[in-house]
């Protein structure tokens, strides 16, 4: 029986419907209103990308790198439309992007190793090396970092990955809210990144969500205004359709645009307001990734001072210090600073990462501070430390890693492309701070590592209170610390040792041994330490002002020098001097019997030996090789865990499979039988549409061609079977469930003999039947403002009287 919807009482007046003008109207709008809608989708979807990987701005150094990752982005969003309009099936849209990808790194990111537009094979491997290791070369280097065709790797392919998944999203699929969610990965993985600067992303967060929501905003309106079969239908029954939605439109746009604008502005203010961490302990993956720069210092570089004194003299440096354009006053430049000490020797225990053009700036002066610029030339090998002074905030000239802490640099030799230290010549921007008001300074709280003391010896403390008398102010018992020892005799040819029997020697009251740098530094250090305030030895050479030649100093092995440092708040590290080094003494001919030096000689080559172990490291294989096995392993297991997700989807199939086969009614595993065929026509390509019928959905799969064609009989007759089944008012009896399933079977075999191999794999770890059917009209896969791409959900559902819904379930 065929219904009619009433006839409104407008349709009897006359000939209003079929005035031109009125009918002009909605024809044009809905020409161009879904069309604008359509368009803005994709370009608000590649503008919430390109907001949240503007996150990466605290990361590089200027913004030369957004260009290229702004251009990534688009070439995403472009092959995205390309493959949707082109119409290429599922399997083929990520083996694309990865081709894609692939070539637009070679040639955008290393086309200066192309040879006449052919890729060399260095080409190659820095390309293979940037996609696989990308990631662990970012959390391997100081920020702000050079926009280095290695750090860009990443960015540019989250960018790109990011657009085409999105514009995918907009045009192959009906999600709404879905959409956003590349923006959303992107966002968390440029966060991450960038966790390490203590900068706030506000800005482009908000930017991002911005933009997200406004797309929501627009898909969410369209999808519920896309025009239909529908619109015909009401027009015959004297219904304006077209003009409701319009007004339906206005008014979601009048409500939704604040609305979305109102929540972003009330999550900028609140996070303003309202912080719910200050930043101050953020989880950073810098922090748990071990570094590949791995340094061999041998001996404590405190040990080393002693022989290059006694020895003859060699040329290591050439030095020129300058603050804008003029000598400054600087009498001594830092190699290493030593911050850990274990009662024998001091070391370092700095985490070296590699360095760009522009260092980080962790001090804020009281006072000020000068900029100066310190020229280094290196004329011979002196160790694995490069001379600077004061914090380094910038550096050319050479490839270095810094320890951002000590503010320590090294050449990155790790790499065969890297300059010997030997042949290295630089500039290297450091503050150095004024210290005006230093006298009133105090430590700031910091790393409970820089008061340690293991195992204390009584007469540290009693020294410790000798200095703590000298004054009431931080500065005034420093100050009288360093004079006492600066009242010690000075012997280079002393005994050497830093370690506390070494120190007890040189301060004994009865008898004390004369020692020289090694030992006051070492010394202040101990003792300012007992009085609870960070210090640290820095090892060095001085800078002799009578060698000067039109501003540049030639270093030699005999100015090595130590001296202690002691981190004030406002003013950094601050350097004492307490050694008097023209306050020489006479050294005895003999050296000292063996059993005084036992103690100190036996510690320091233990230590050798443990720190020479980590030597290794740094060459074997060199930082590429490390981040290309850190990035093998990491493909591997994302491989590995790719095939234990298909051997579970191809598990929960056949599980699903036997358990429909067995389990209930002769009617409901009849039905199951149906739903099972139905699934695998999905799997491979045939759309079952939910509203149709089991023989319109025959009809249709015969006609699809193709292997749906070789398996038309076999399906025909089971539609056939189960509409009997369910319809017909006797219950199937278990023959008719078993010739259910040996049709199903029928079926199975031959889609599977028809597809190709590849095809058939796919079909088989396809998880997308596992979920339950989504309801809706198959009209609207059929409507003109369907997108392409897009197919009707599948699964039909029997149909029947009462006691067919009864018996089918």
């Amino acid at each position: 029986m065929t219904t009619h919807a009433p006839t409104p009482p407008t349709v009897e007046r006359g000939p209003r419907p079929s005035r031109p003008a009125p009918a002009a109207a909605p024809r044009a709008l809905r020409r161009w209103g879904p069309a604008v809608a359509r368009a803005a989708e994709p370009v608000l979807a590649v503008g919430a990308v390109v907001a949240a990987a503007s996150t990466l701005a605290p990361f590089f150094t200027g913004w030369g790198w957004a260009l290229r990752v702004g251009v990534a982005a688009l070439v995403g969003a472009l092959l995205a439309w390309l493959v949707t309009w082109r119409r290429l099936p599922g399997w083929a849209l990520a083996p694309v992007a990865l081709v894609v990808l692939a070539v637009g790194q070679l040639y955008g990111l290393h086309a200066s190793r192309t040879l006449y537009g052919l890729p060399r094979t260095d080409a190659l491997r820095a390309t293979g090396d940037g996609l696989l290791s990308g990631w662990a070369r970012m959390l391997t280097v100081t920020l702000p970092a050079d926009a280095t065709p290695d750090l860009l790797a990443l960015p540019v392919a989250l960018s790109f990955a990011g657009a085409y998944a999105a514009v995918l999203l907009v045009l192959r699929t009906r999600l709404v809210v879905g959409v956003a969610l590349p923006a959303l990965v992107v966002l968390a993985a440029c966060l991450a990144l960038t966790a390490g600067r203590e900068t706030w992303a506000l800005v482009p967060t908000a930017a991002m969500l911005g933009t997200a929501g406004l797309l929501v905003l627009v898909r969410a309106n369209r999808a519920s205004t896309d025009d239909g079969a529908s619109l015909a239908d009401a027009h015959a029954v004297g219904v304006d359709l077209a003009a409701r939605r319009r007004h339906s439109t206005a008014g979601r746009v009048l409500i939704g645009l604040p609305g979305a604008a109102a929540v972003v502005a009330l999550a900028v203010l609140g996070t303003s307001a309202l912080p719910l961490a200050d930043g101050s302990n953020r989880a950073d993956p810098r922090a748990v990734y071990e570094p590949p720069v791995q340094i061999d210092q041998g001996l404590s570089p405190l040990v080393q001072v002693r022989p290059q004194l006694t020895e003859p003299a060699v040329p290591l440096y050439r030095v020129r210090v300058r603050t804008d354009g003029d000598p400054a006053d600087v009498r001594q430049v830092r190699l290493a600073a030593l911050d850990r000490f274990d009662g024998a020797l001091w070391t370092q225990a700095g985490r070296f990462v590699l360095a760009g053009s522009e260092l980080p700036h962790r001090t804020t002066y009281t006072a000020g501070a000068d900029t100066v610029q310190l020229d280094v030339e290196v004329l011979a090998g002196s160790g694995v430390f490069l001379p600077v002074v004061g914090e380094p905030v910038a550096l050319a000239g050479t490839t270095a890693a810094l320890d951002e802490v000590s503010g320590t640099l090294v050449p990155a030799g790790a790499d065969d492309d890297a300059p010997r230290v030997q042949d290295t010549s630089y500039t290297v921007t450091s503050l150095v701070a004024h210290l005006d008001g230093v006298q009133e300074a105090a430590p700031p709280p910091g790393d409970a590592g820089l008061v340690a003391l293991p195992h204390v010896p009584e007469w540290v403390g009693e020294r410790a209170d000798v200095a703590r008398a000298g004054g009431a102010t931080p500065w005034a018992q420093l100050d009288a610390l360093a004079t006492s020892l600066r009242a010690q005799p000075y012997d280079p040819e002393g005994l050497p040792g830093h370690s506390y029997g070494a120190i007890e020697r040189l301060l004994r009251t009865e008898d004390p041994a004369h020692g020289y740098a090694e030992q006051h530094a070492s010394a202040f250090a101990v003792v300012a330490r007992a009085l609870g305030y960070p210090a640290r030895v820095a090892v060095g050479y001085r800078l002799d002002p009578a060698r000067a030649v039109d501003g540049v100093v030639e270093v030699l092995s005999t100015d090595v020098h130590a001296w202690p440092e002691v981190l004030l708040d406002g003013y950094g590290w601050v350097a004492f001097e307490p050694t008097d080094v023209t306050n020489t003494v006479e050294s005895p001919q003999e050296e000292p019997e063996v059993p005084q030096v036992a103690p100190d000689a036996v510690a320091q080559p233990a230590q050798a030996d443990d720190t020479a172990t980590d030597a290794g490291n740094e060459v074997a294989g060199g930082v590429l090789a490390r981040v290309a096995r850190t990035g093998a392993l990491v493909v591997g297991g994302l491989l590995l865990a790719v095939l234990l997700l298909a051997a579970g989807v191809v598990l929960a199939k056949s599980v699903r499979r036997t358990r429909r086969r067995t389990r209930g009614t002769p009617a409901r595993r009849v039905a199951a039988a149906w739903r099972e065929a139905c699934d695998v026509l999905r799997e491979h390509g045939v759309p079952v549409a939910l509203a149709r019928t089991p023989l319109e959905v025959a009809r249709t799969a015969g006609g699809a061609g193709g292997a749906a064609a070789a398996a038309a009989d076999a399906f025909t007759e089971l539609a056939t079977l189960v509409t009997a089944s369910v319809c017909s008012p006797a219950d199937p009896t278990d023959a008719t469930a078993r010739r259910a399933w040996a049709l199903e079977a029928d079926v199975r075999r031959r889609l599977a003999a028809r597809t190709p191999l590849p095809r058939r794999v796919l079909a088989a770890v396809d998880p997308r039947t596992l979920r339950g059917p989504r309801t809706r009209p198959v009209a609207d896969a059929a409507a003109p403002g369907a997108r392409p791409g897009s197919t009707p959900d599948p699964e039909p559902v029997p149909v029947g009287g009462q006691d067919g819904a009864r018996r089918a379930g």
